[in-house]
């Protein structure tokens, strides 16, 4: 049972707009790629791991919490009969080694730039023990593991016993999970909440890009691609790439989000959409508001609050 479903961050969201119109600096282009390639490997543990498990069992994702002014994130945690399953998801691709040296993984062909996933795994393991022993709940083991969801991934010189399950061994560690007693009580129920109620929102890393009204183009981004769409007739627009069609309302009020998103401290006004929208006429956009929004203030001076 998903007490916590997974969404995309807020500042990853503006990013992804900004990104569409050709508003984000190629540093922040370079961060997205990287944090929304991890982000669709979430998700790919989402649809491919988690319908496999018990349904009783309770599961949290994307859980960053605190302690002793320490922040971590999981990216999902599993609350079975006796352990604290969490998962520090990689969507690595191509060939990697793991160094016993060191203990860290590295791109074959590379000796620098190794990535520390095994010591940030144990952190997280001993950040979540102490939190629980603080919480009261000392009776729960807290087990980590690194999951490796892309088939096309592959680790060489990884010695048994380590605490990462390689796409290939996906099935037979669920199976293994499935054998395990399944006694989900109240008292499994109360630390999945508290859990919850001490979650943290913004991490020390969801920082926004900056930018301006005037540096973001206007235009309706396509859904599917994000390239700008033009009127194709009075009921439907068209992508000018990849030639989706959207029924009009929905494209403005998709647009109208994305830009309270971009722009919170602005009001929403006619004026202010049919520039945003660009190839909707205003008679159109003023329909859609009257239609969705609560209108506030004379003709001259209105503006538009979510209903």
């Amino acid at each position: 049972m998903i007490l916590l479903p997974r969404s995309l961050p807020l500042h990853m969201k503006i990013r992804q707009i900004l990104l569409y119109r050709d508003s984000l600096t190629e540093k922040d282009k370079r961060y997205f790629n990287s944090q929304y390639k991890g982000y669709l490997g979430e998700c790919l543990f989402d649809d491919e791991w988690l319908p496999k498990i018990p349904d009783d069992w309770l599961v949290l994702n994307d859980l960053k919490l605190e302690y002793n002014n320490t922040s971590f994130q999981i990216d999902s945690l599993i609350i079975t009969t006796n352990n604290l399953y969490i998962y520090d998801i990689k969507h690595f691709d191509k060939d990697y080694y793991y160094n016993s040296n060191d203990e860290k993984i590295y791109y074959v062909g590379y000796k620098e730039n190794g990535k520390d996933s095994l010591r940030q795994l144990r952190r997280c393991e001993d950040l979540l023990r102490s939190l629980l022993i603080q919480l009261r709940y000392p009776e729960f083991t807290v087990v980590g593991y690194l999951a490796f969801v892309n088939p096309e991934f592959y680790l060489y010189e990884l010695p048994t016993g380590l605490p990462m399950i390689l796409p290939t061994q996906k099935y037979k560690f669920i199976e293994t999970l499935k054998k395990q007693p399944v006694n989900i009580t109240q008292r499994h129920r109360a630390l999945a909440n508290d859990l919850i109620s001490r979650r943290i929102t913004k991490g020390p890393f969801d920082t926004l890009p900056e930018y301006s009204r005037g540096e973001v183009k206007n235009g309706i981004c396509c859904e599917k691609c994000g390239s700008f769409m033009g009127r194709k007739n009075d009921y439907f627009v068209e992508c000018e790439n990849c030639g989706i069609k959207e029924k009009i309302d929905k494209a403005v009020l998709r647009s109208i989000e994305e830009f309270i998103l971009l722009f919170p401290e602005m009001k929403i006004t006619t004026k202010a959409i049919v520039e945003w929208c660009v190839v909707i006429p205003k008679r159109t956009i003023s329909r859609i508001l009257n239609a969705n929004f609560k209108r506030v203030g004379s003709k001259r001076n209105a503006y538009y609050l979510p209903k």
